[in-house]
């Protein structure tokens, strides 16, 4: 719904720019790969020197974790060891096909 309000701010701003809006999955690879003019996605781990990065806006994220687990009383978790956990996050793709 953010991302709606982007785009009706976007046509406001440019009413004469034609944009075509499409769901994919890999959007940084289109960009650098010239496929796609522009994309939104999360900020890449390793950022291609050819790509210029604009932050649109700042999300506030939070670990939701059963109360049994030994993080559930930590104020903060490095990245590293959130990296070595079996989690579920919205813009994930499987890696194999479901059966």
């Amino acid at each position: 719904m953010l991302f709606d309000t982007l785009l009706i701010n976007f046509y406001r701003t440019y009413p004469k720019l034609s944009i075509s809006v499409t769901e994919i999955v890999d959007v940084y690879e289109q960009v650098v790969a010239g496929t796609r003019d522009l994309g939104v996605t999360i900020v890449p781990t390793n950022p291609d020197d050819l790509i210029s990065i604009i932050p649109l806006f700042h999300e506030e994220f939070a670990l939701a974790i059963h109360s049994d687990h030994p993080f559930a009383k930590s104020k903060a978790i490095p990245f590293e060891q959130l990296q070595q956990l079996k989690m579920v996050m919205f813009g994930m793709v499987p890696l194999e096909p479901n059966r």
